[in-house]
This record gives C-alpha cells, structure tokens and sequence, in this order.
C-alpha cells in the first residue's frame, strides 16, 4: 500500500497507548514521524522500536505558540497529516 511513504505525520500522545500503536503503524508503511509526548523515556523506547532514522522525536507539552514553534522546527518538508491522542488524566 505505502500510501504513507515519505509522508510526514505529527502524533501527539505518541509515547503510549493509540498515539503508539499509530506510530507503528505510520513506520510500518514508510512515513516519516514527528513524535511528541512529554514522557521522554516512554518516547525514547518507541523511537528505538521504530525505524527510527527518519523520524523526530520531541519531549513536550506543547504548552503555548513558543514550544509549538519549537517542535516544528525539527521537521522540515510539508505536514501531510496530524493525530492529536495527547491526553489529560485526571
């Protein structure tokens, strides 16, 4: 299929749960990922898992214009897509 390949993706919530397993998926079929949690050893051991040479990784909050603007700045190249799993447990 790879209509993924070369693609970059933004997950947010990356580091567990559905954000991970979309992750894989993405890897699977070739895209290229920008991964952002704020569990930086959870997001550590996804990105070992993966295909990890073309993707980047970011330990975030995304908490304001300023921190956004910084994570995006590890990309370069168009967005193709956004999966927004970040969470709020209370």
């Amino acid at each position: 299929m790879n209509e993924l390949k070369e693609r970059t993706i933004i997950i947010t919530g990356a580091a567990g749960g559905i954000g991970a397993a979309i992750a894989r998926m993405a890897d699977q079929e070739g895209a290229r990922l920008l991964l952002v949690d704020p569990n930086d050893k959870a997001l550590s051991q996804l990105v070992q898992s993966l295909d990890g040479k073309r993707h980047v990784s970011a330990a975030s909050f995304l908490d304001g214009p300023d921190e956004c603007a910084r994570v995006l700045a590890g990309i370069d190249g168009p967005i193709y897509g956004l999966v927004h799993m970040a969470g709020i447990f209370v």
